[in-house]
């Protein structure tokens, strides 16, 4: 194994996150230093959280505690150490607004992605990532005895119903299940989803730029809602 150190690039896809295997398991450090990887912009981009415009560089993401907790199934200690660790490390920096979230830039990210031809495709993406908002709403919900709707379900069936591209059935509903998505958050996506069905990002080649249903779930780019000139409204009651 020693002989093959050194050797040049392993390129490793975003798509790994659709994987059911990439979110079965606890994650280890490891994974999830490469985590952080799929999770950086790829290119300049700005997301919005709570009505703040943060704009994001190459290399940078916008990631909570709580984010990183749920995702890889950690204590908020561990993630804040791990994270402390890679600071030590000169890896990251990180930028921290308690009101907003946390930026996390990785150092040298272009000498670990250097772009290639295969890139074109995914520059035509803007990968953004948004806080987890959904602990917060459930308590709301449970404190206004509008509890959330069960695991998958209806609201998942809905979703898939009229999600365009159908793959990987089952990771899609795993995604759904650790959402626990309220019937409003549930109009919410299906809503986003009927949108985004629209634009010509999705609609151009086929909708080969369409984003898998588990990619769409993990990184809530339902939040992401592009403009458009007339609003829907979708009742999944």
């Amino acid at each position: 194994m020693n002989g093959l150190k050194n050797k040049g690039w392993v390129r490793l896809h975003r798509k790994i996150e659709d994987n059911p295997l990439w979110l079965s398991e606890p994650f280890t450090r490891g994974q999830a230093w490469v985590d952080l990887f799929l999770g950086a912009n790829h290119k300049d981009s700005k997301m919005i959280i709570r009505g703040n415009i943060v704009p994001l560089k190459r290399g940078q993401l916008g990631w909570s505690e709580v984010t990183m907790t749920k995702r890889w199934t950690w204590s908020r200690a561990k993630v804040r150490r791990f994270l402390k660790y890679l600071e030590n490390e000169q890896q990251i920096v990180q930028q921290k607004d308690r009101y907003i979230t946390t930026i996390i830039t990785i150092l040298k990210y272009d000498e670990h992605q250097t772009d290639t031809a295969d890139d074109t495709a995914e520059r035509q993406q803007t990968i953004q990532r948004t806080i987890h908002k959904q602990e917060v709403k459930n308590v709301k919900n449970v404190k206004n005895n509008n509890p959330p709707t069960p695991q998958g379900g209806e609201g998942f069936e809905n979703f898939w119903k009229i999600y365009p591209r159908k793959v990987n059935k089952v990771g899609a509903k795993r995604s759904w299940t650790r959402l626990r998505p309220s019937k409003e958050k549930t109009n919410e996506i299906i809503q986003a989803v009927e949108k985004w069905k629209q634009t010509e990002q999705w609609q151009k080649d086929g909708g080969q730029f369409i984003p898998h249903p588990t990619t769409f779930l993990n990184q809530q780019r339902w939040e992401n809602i592009p403009e458009m000139t007339k609003s829907l409204t979708i009742n999944c009651n």
